[in-house]
């Protein structure tokens, strides 16, 4: 993940990549497919034995997949993730993507920080 990008705190947020190398098939097009998981990225630092006897509520997830074809080795793609529900804090975006014709994956995460919205706002 090379980018990222959101203006305010009720758009999404828009991230870049790049996947390299993508087999082609007999037709000559390549076909891939790409997930995102955006999870909490801070940790609980409660004792064990607190987390055991009170677990903490779990911090929301979000989840994508998309798939497609491609002519040619090399993918440019924007995935927009939608991240006005998620409570303010640092949140990590991990994004896979999968060539489906050789089924070789590739994986790599960021992390960003979701600010709270101002009063100016109408959420």
């Amino acid at each position: 993940v090379a980018q990222f990008q959101a203006l305010d705190a009720l758009e999404p947020l828009t991230a870049y990549f790049e996947v390299y190398g993508l087999a082609a098939d007999t037709a000559g097009v390549a076909h891939f497919e790409y997930t995102y998981r955006v999870r909490s990225a801070t940790r609980d630092r409660r004792v064990w034995a607190q987390r055991l006897l009170s677990p903490a509520q779990a911090p929301p997830e979000l989840d994508g997949l998309w798939s497609g074809a491609n002519s040619g080795p090399l993918r440019r793609q924007f995935v927009s993730v939608p991240i006005q529900d998620l409570p303010p804090g640092r949140w990590r975006l991990e994004v896979r993507a999968r060539d489906l014709v050789t089924g070789e994956e590739a994986a790599r995460e960021a992390q960003f920080t979701r600010l709270p919205t101002t009063a100016g706002d109408s959420r």
